[in-house]
């Protein structure tokens, strides 16, 4: 067998992403499923002898699963699961090309690969914990005080949001709010100028006075939603639904017929279910008033999901 496998490159694809050149992603229906594709993986990682353990890992392994969910408003939520298995710290290695390989595998996490690769989903609300791997043998004190300084040090790691929003999406945020200021509807608008200047390098004068000019116009004082300890998509998501509900509560035939879907004789039954006093709170009210399952998620879907896919 060769002394090492072929090594994995990595590149940026034209999103931005950091991919492993030639990797595949497979879709699973079964543990079973899972476990033949763990044990092929497993195989190709370097293993070897060393100081203290018979077989002693020399390479990373990082195991990603990717969660995908449907949820009834048609929106598709990902989650991401990261088990990260770091290579063994032995001091002796078999020959001295394999330590020097070693080494590069164990340089510093946050020069390495497996930081590059886990960049998109440590950057947002992630959640993460390190499980250190000791020996109470008295023969090994200095490796075990060492690896409990190292996880001491991680402790203390804080992972800051990217210093730079992508510019498209910025852009997609002013486009909407001036898009509701156009229609007379300032509430909606100025919720999403402050998620836009909460994503800007540099404060924008012109787009401060703006807003000032929008809070000062509006007859009733305006809550402002705390956008920064939430994530983007479910912050706009918030407000775009707050606005439909607004109009299925309050709007006028055109305003309920300037939503996407609804047309004449839709937007007559919102007003008939009001008059009969339906409330709508959830955009799965729609169905109180005649409209069936598919029609409430390709509402939603073109009301909401279509213009948070921009961002």
């Amino acid at each position: 067998t060769k002394l090492h496998q072929d090594e994995l490159s990595l590149s940026t694809s034209a999103s931005g992403r950091v991919v492993v050149d030639g990797l595949i992603t497979r879709r699973i229906a079964s543990f079973a499923d899972f476990e033949a594709l763990y044990e092929r993986a497993c195989k190709f990682r370097r293993k070897g002898a060393a100081t203290y353990h018979a077989k002693s890992s020399r390479s990373h392994s990082l195991l990603h699963v990717r969660v995908e969910s449907r949820g009834f408003d048609g929106l598709v939520r990902v989650g991401h699961l990261h088990l990260i298995d770091l290579a063994g710290h032995d001091d002796i290695c078999p020959t001295v090309q394999e330590s020097a390989s070693m080494m590069l595998d164990m340089q510093p996490l946050d020069e390495s690969p497996v930081a590059r690769l886990l960049a998109d989903s440590v950057a947002h609300s992630s959640i993460a914990v390190m499980v250190c791997t000791i020996s109470p043998a008295s023969v090994v004190v200095k490796d075990t005080l060492e690896a409990l300084q190292c996880a001491a040090k991680q402790r203390h790691v804080v992972v800051a949001s990217p210093t730079a929003a992508p510019k498209e999406g910025i852009k997609h945020l002013l486009a909407m709010a001036v898009d509701f200021e156009k229609r007379g509807k300032a509430r909606p608008a100025l919720a999403l100028y402050r998620q836009a200047t909460l994503l800007l390098d540099t404060p924008n004068e012109k787009l401060q006075a703006r807003m000032q000019a929008l809070a000062a116009a509006m007859s009733t004082p305006e809550s402002e939603v705390d956008g920064s300890k939430r994530p983007l998509h479910a912050t706009v998501q918030r407000i775009l639904e707050e606005d439909i509900l607004h109009t299925f509560n309050h709007g006028s035939m055109a305003a309920l017929m300037a939503l996407q879907s609804i047309g004449e004789k839709k937007a007559a039954k919102i007003i008939k279910g009001r008059e009969n006093r339906v409330h709508f709170t959830s955009i799965r009210d729609l169905m109180n008033v005649g409209m069936g399952e598919k029609q409430v998620v390709r509402f939603q879907q073109l009301n909401v999901a279509a213009r948070l896919s921009s961002l």
